[in-house]
């Protein structure tokens, strides 16, 4: 059972429901109402909103229903981790009619009238939605492109190199709108885009049922037309015509003709594909070059730059299990695991029997070791130098040595993030620093 010591119960701050601190603050909820504290635990978001998202760029997305009725909310507490995007889920009532948005700075102020009926977040501009259309305000609530569009893309938001281009919908044609001044750069003459993203200079656009490429000035600069076409990533695409599929550089060249694809990704990083022709054929290419061919796993996946993670359907007369080779079908992690969950820092969650535990994989050298022995019941990826570990059902977590450094004493937690981890006791929820200790009114005291 777990207690606190040197410090009265009454004193921890607990919550109904808890995110995970983004920009140095939570949001909280309690009697079905969110509000928001900060690291020291301080309320500086009142409990007025009947939804609140992360915070992002000093601004968080916040709902109210506009019968003024408190809904009943059902918090789905591993939303989460399967993710790993340490963001805070909760289920309400859905309907568009039922509720409003808006935006808030970190003081509660409305920042952004709370009248649309949908909102993206923050990055450096929102989309917005009313009256079945769709705009775009910026971090003030200005109105920087005018609410008359069918759809507008949100990945253009986040990426660089998309020179400052929205791709959008409009009358069931696509083009480009210029972010700052709200005019249409691109004409709303294509048919549909892939991505709505430039790479590398380029986007592959549909026009007249064929797919071709555009500069950002909306010139097209590749005179070949594709039943289908990739962005370019390190030089090279994927394209297809007339049931086969080609490898392309940005000048429009065919390099290579692969046969036909039925199934493909590329590493944005590396450009290398891993492609699949089929049930258990799969082939790995770099730039134009096929580097392993007739890979015969049911499934393949790159991990990392040299890090592929692959699956048998049966292996050594076993049911369904996974390993990992490089890009050449060297095995540098054994295929008889029942799970496996890669991670960026080189640390893979495996399972065996029924325990989890680690793996560590060179990029470099493609050196796997054991790092930690199966040992838990659940594992996740470290986060901030902690992971999070579940045994006889409780959560704890580890470093990366294996040892407990915060005991598997909680009923769940998530992982770390700013510092904080949330955890769930006794039906309430609070945050523990990497010390173990709960946040309390006046000072964190060692959960123990």
């Amino acid at each position: 059972m777990l207690c606190v010591r040197t410090v009265a119960q009454d004193s921890i701050l607990y919550f109904d429901y808890v995110s995970d601190f983004h920009e140095g603050i939570a949001v909280v909820m309690n009697n079905n109402k969110f509000g928001a504290i900060d690291k020291t635990g301080e309320l500086i978001v009142p409990y007025e909103f009947d939804f609140i998202w992360d915070f992002q760029q000093g601004r968080a997305r916040v709902i109210k229903y506009s019968d003024g009725k408190t809904r009943k909310l059902n918090v789905n507490t591993h939303g989460s981790d399967t993710t790993n995007t340490h963001s805070f889920y909760v289920s309400y009532d859905p309907d568009a009619n039922g509720c409003t948005y808006g935006f808030i700075d970190k003081k509660g102020n409305i920042v952004t009238p709370i009248i649309y009926d949908y909102a993206t977040d923050y990055y450096d501009y929102s989309i917005v939605h009313h009256n079945g259309k769709s705009g775009l305000i910026d971090t003030l609530g200005n109105i920087v492109i005018p609410i008359i569009y069918d759809r507008l893309f949100d990945a253009c938001l986040t990426t660089e190199e998309n020179n400052n281009l929205i791709g959008g919908v409009l009358d069931k044609k696509t083009g480009f709108i210029d972010l700052t001044s709200g005019e249409v750069k691109i004409p709303f003459e294509y048919d549909e885009m892939i991505y709505a993203t430039f790479s590398e200079g380029l986007t592959a656009i549909k026009k007249d049922g064929k797919y071709i490429y555009i500069d950002a000035t909306g010139r097209e600069r590749l005179a070949n037309e594709w039943d289908f076409a990739d962005n370019f990533h390190q030089g090279t695409a994927i394209a297809d015509k007339d049931n086969s599929s080609y490898i392309i550089d940005n000048k429009g060249t065919v390099k290579n003709n692969i046969g036909k694809v039925i199934y493909y990704s590329t590493n944005h990083n590396d450009g290398i594909k891993v492609v699949s022709y089929g049930k258990e054929n799969w082939a790995i290419y770099e730039g134009f070059d096929l580097i392993s061919s007739k890979l015969d796993y049911n499934y393949v996946s790159q991990c990392s730059n040299n890090v592929f993670l692959v699956s048998k359907a049966k292996y050594n007369g076993k049911r369904i299990r996974y390993g990992c080779i490089d890009k050449r079908n060297n095995i540098i992690m054994p295929i008889k695991f029942k799970e496996i969950q890669s991670y960026p820092d080189g640390y893979y969650v495996v399972k065996k029997g029924r325990k989890k535990g680690y793996y560590h994989i060179n990029d470099t050298t493609s050196n796997a070791t054991i790092a930690i022995k199966p040992s838990f019941q659940e594992a996740d990826g470290f986060y901030e130098g902690l992971a999070r570990v579940v045994r006889k059902g409780k959560y704890g977590f580890i470093d990366t040595n294996g040892k407990v450094v915060i005991p598997c004493e909680f009923d769940y937690a998530r992982s770390f993030h700013e510092g904080m981890a949330s955890v769930k006791i006794n039906g309430k929820w609070s945050f523990i620093d990497k010390e173990g200790n709960l946040k309390s009114n006046n000072k964190s005291r060692v959960a123990r």
